[in-house]
């Protein structure tokens, strides 16, 4: 019994020291650090199949379709996507004014490198097998 009192005790003086935080205005910039309890092994998202490194870079990195919170496929650096009805061929109408991290501009041309290089010596190159060809139609296509 006694520990469970020391047990919700502790549990109320942390919610109590932790409940003044949401009222605190945003504040832009400093730093946001995460602890895991792992070592990761590899940043390269085309290297490792490693949970650890993708968990991290789920937030490091965009796709161009990722998953909703309820397993949905939805656009991310895609704007929209068809496919055909053979569903062989897929076509992705990138977004409008996505740059890259040092101000650079992104275009089809960067999704055609980065599949292609996954294609040839990442670690999914064996789904990536299957795929036949990319092809880039314009800037964002």
């Amino acid at each position: 019994m006694n520990y469970r009192l020391t047990l919700a005790s502790a549990a109320l003086v942390a919610l109590m020291s932790t409940s003044g935080a949401y009222a605190q205005e945003p504040v832009e910039g400093g730093d946001f650090v995460i602890a895991m309890a792992v070592t990761l092994s590899e940043l390269d998202p085309h290297a490792t199949t490693g949970l650890p490194t993708r968990y991290v870079g789920a937030h490091l990195y965009d796709g161009v379709l990722t998953r909703g919170e309820t397993g949905e496929i939805i656009p991310q650096l895609a704007e929209s996507w068809e496919m055909s009805d053979d569903a062989k061929t897929y076509t992705f109408v990138l977004r409008e004014g996505v740059t890259f991290h040092d101000g650079s501009g992104f275009d089809a041309a960067d999704v055609v490198a980065s599949w292609e290089r996954m294609k040839e010596s990442g670690i999914d190159r064996g789904v990536m097998g299957l795929v036949d060809r990319f092809e880039q139609v314009d800037d964002r296509t």
